[in-house]
């Protein structure tokens, strides 16, 4: 009944602003829009102009409506129909809404064919190129290390570059996350803040949920990689001049765990298909932890500004800033508030859904090792988790939410799993491979999550 009403109103209103029947308008714009976007235009906004060509791309769809002021031009995205953008606009002799990829913009079509831009609005969609999943485990296979010598591999925040005196390592290669879009670099490059890592095949596994995409249900293949934010591979930190000559035990090292995974949409690993990534971690000052594996991550991870000490994390948050100012696509009306702790989930939840206003993303995920979980200790994270995978399996339980109780704490519901099966120790895992995902205040991702209320990384029972 909705929807009758909503067809039958925007005729009656586009009828009244042009010579043409309505049902003429409804018949011309059936003609040169794909079957399922019709539905979806009058769905979302009942006063829709029909005899002005609305365009669809990406995750938006532009049009023109009607107001009680004159027309305007709308944006609107498509996942949960928030207006992004809308201004009033001039619509005599107007026939059509384009869309500039190249350019990012959106222009009037007039009947004589001249375009007039709609100044104000701009978007550069990113383009992402399909990969196979052994297409990218290839990459991260290269050049492999000796499990016997394994790597340290320093922090770099700055360092010399070709003709500059200095640069911002951390902050650039930020930018390369957010706007390249890619799998992975061809040639290799070291991580400033999360240098050595490990790689990891598996799989992650959902029960139905009320959430799309991946956490829809089903079973795919994943690559990821394992990391630590510190320039130090081990649980120790190194002991100094006074424990030595005391026989003193060296400190605990404060480590800040990180995950990022790649799903692939089919069992097929030769099949190139857009990859679904996402990134958690445990807290961003780090937490003293008995093993790696003990590690609670969300997709935003505490951090404490008045417990910052050390320079991993003042960098950390300096290249998010960086890499986001330098994305056309962050919304910079809302600067200088930015969340640098969220790690957006919208791919997982995009994943083979045809209908965008099918998309419901969780707005929090919770990745925690499964309950007796056997370990193989060790003081250097990578050895911890090689031998464990290897000789013990390792299988993480993934909790999902959007929902705060009366006390303002988030309701966990057990979703899904992930196993790990094999190992990669390598310099393509830690220089190669690559998990694409937006900027802060990106049009794509959504809403930022509620700043007052942030998870809290710690096991659910």
């Amino acid at each position: 009944m909705v929807k009758i009403f909503t067809l039958l109103s925007s005729l009656i209103v586009f009828s009244s602003l042009t010579n043409a029947s309505p049902l003429s308008c409804l018949e011309q714009l059936k003609r040169v829009l794909p079957a399922k976007q019709l539905p979806i235009l009058l769905r979302l906004d009942g006063h829709a102009r029909l005899d002005i060509t609305p365009v669809f791309y990406d995750k938006f769809i532009s049009y023109i409506r009607n107001t009680d002021q004159g027309s305007e031009v709308v944006v609107r995205r498509l996942e949960d129909g928030q207006i992004q953008f809308k201004k009033a606009v001039e619509t005599d002799d107007v026939v059509e809404i384009l869309f500039n990829r190249k350019k990012g913009t959106l222009n009037l079509k007039k009947t004589n064919l001249k375009l007039k831009r709609i100044w104000g609005y701009s978007i550069k969609p990113i383009e992402r190129e399909p990969v196979s999943y052994n297409e990218v485990l290839k990459a991260m296979e290269l050049r492999p290390y000796d499990v016997r010598e394994l790597p340290t591999i320093p922090l770099q925040m700055f360092r010399f570059f070709a003709n500059r005196l200095l640069e911002f390592f951390v902050g650039n290669r930020s930018v390369e996350i957010l706007k390249d879009g890619l799998d992975y670099r061809k040639v290799g490059m070291d991580k400033p803040i999360h240098p050595m890592g490990i790689g990891v095949e598996g799989k992650i596994v959902f029960k139905k949920t009320k959430y799309s995409g991946v956490f829809a249900s089903g079973e795919f293949p994943m690559l990821g990689r394992l990391s630590i934010s510190q320039g130090n591979p081990s649980k120790y930190k190194e002991r100094t001049w006074f424990q030595r000559m005391t026989g003193a035990p060296a400190d605990r090292e404060k480590r800040s765990v990180a995950a990022a995974f790649k799903v692939f949409n089919t069992q097929d690993k030769d099949e190139k298909v857009v990859t679904a990534n996402a990134l958690f971690q445990n807290d961003l000052n780090g937490e003293v932890l008995e093993n790696y594996i003990d590690g609670v991550m969300t997709n935003q991870p505490q951090i404490d500004f008045l417990k910052i000490r050390q320079a991993y994390e003042v960098f950390t948050l300096m290249g998010v800033v960086r890499g986001a100012l330098a994305n056309p696509n962050d919304l910079k009306k809302t600067f200088p508030f930015i969340n640098p702790q969220l790690r957006p989930l919208h791919q997982f939840a995009e994943m083979g859904v045809d209908d965008p206003l099918a998309v419901v993303t969780p707005t929090w995920i919770k990745l925690q090792s499964e309950d007796g979980q056997e370990i193989i200790v060790r003081d250097d994270f990578r050895e911890e988790l090689l031998e464990t995978i290897q000789n013990k399996g390792l299988r993480y339980d993934i909790f999902l939410a959007d929902e705060v109780d009366e006390q303002g704490e988030i309701i966990w519901e057990r979703a899904g799993h992930m196993e790990f099966e094999k190992t990669i120790l390598s310099q393509g895992v830690d220089q190669n491979v690559l998990f694409h995902h937006d900027g802060l205040r990106s049009p794509f991702t959504g809403e930022i999550v509620d700043p007052d209320v942030v998870p809290v990384p710690v096991r659910s029972q």
